[in-house]
């Protein structure tokens, strides 16, 4: 082998091995700081991702007199979690009715750091605050969207496509989905629910039917979602019981809320009022 394809291949692993294994990717929109969330005005994170990486970052709160504060700081994610960016006041811009007026720099308000450990959680360092927790705030009821018979199509890792339903319930913070793929095959999930960014996570145990046994998992369902349109995703990671967070296979899913009303032919979708979604929404 030449010198220059060893070093080519050595340039290429060095950079394999820095590349974080695992980058995470916030949820876009409002996030809430520690226990400040009490349904009275407070104080607020919004975030935008863009371009995977890049951050723009809005904080509102009050100034000591009471007033209210708006800062803003820009960066991209260090090591695939870690945000640091400077926060800065502005001021003299336009008012609301006013004239046209471009805003000016007031002041650095100082540093602000936010490691995230999932995409809708995270720990915010503040200016001349200790670091507190800060979550994606979520203002809409999202369950109802999961009540609902779904025709899916399941792409396993190792394995082919396989056509299905699975029904899901939301009950409180308890989730159960029935699901019924390849023939006779099926799975029963009973879990916990909780709220990730637009979506859902859960953890639980799977009792499978195969036909000829049935076996006992141990599942976790990742950026479990159903969009306006009535598009279900979600990705399952299934284990052996007796080593909980080691997953032997996932499933990747796909699918459309079916309508339980009577029809003639094929499967028809859910309606925008059966899942309370204005119907404009459906037309864009």
């Amino acid at each position: 082998m030449s010198k220059r394809l060893n070093g080519l291949m050595a340039a290429a692993l060095a950079a394999f091995i820095s590349t974080p294994a695992l980058a995470i990717l916030p949820a876009s929109g409002m996030w809430s700081i520690g226990a400040e969330l009490n349904g009275k005005p407070g104080r607020g994170i919004q975030i935008d991702r863009q371009g995977g990486s890049t951050l723009i970052l809005t904080y509102f709160g009050y100034r000591a007199d009471g007033s209210s504060l708006f800062l803003q700081a820009a960066g991209t994610l260090k090591d695939g979690k870690q945000f640091d960016g400077v926060l800065t006041e502005y001021r003299n811009g336009r008012a609301l009715g006013g004239q046209a007026r471009d805003g000016e720099l007031a002041q650095e308000a100082g540093p602000v750091r936010i490691v995230f450990d999932s995409s809708t959680t995270a720990t915010i360092t503040l200016p001349g605050e200790a670091p507190q927790r800060l979550q994606r705030f979520q203002f809409e009821d999202l369950k109802r969207r999961l009540n609902f018979t779904f025709v899916h199509t399941v792409a396993y890792e190792f394995s082919n496509i396989t056509p299905g339903t699975i029904t899901i319930k939301a009950d409180g913070n308890t989730l159960t989905m029935s699901q019924k793929t390849g023939g006779s095959g099926s799975c029963e999930y009973v879990g916990d629910l909780k709220y990730a960014g637009d979506g859902f996570h859960s953890k639980g145990t799977a009792e499978c039917d195969w036909g000829t046994n049935i076996s006992h998992f141990i599942y976790e369902a990742k950026h479990l979602k159903v969009d306006e349109f009535g598009t279900l995703s979600a990705r399952i990671y299934m284990g052996p019981v007796d080593k909980p967070g080691t997953y032997s296979h996932r499933q990747f899913i796909s699918g459309i809320c079916q309508n339980d009303q009577p029809t003639m032919l094929g499967t028809p979708r859910c309606n925008p009022e059966a899942m309370q979604v204005d119907p404009a929404l459906q037309r864009e």
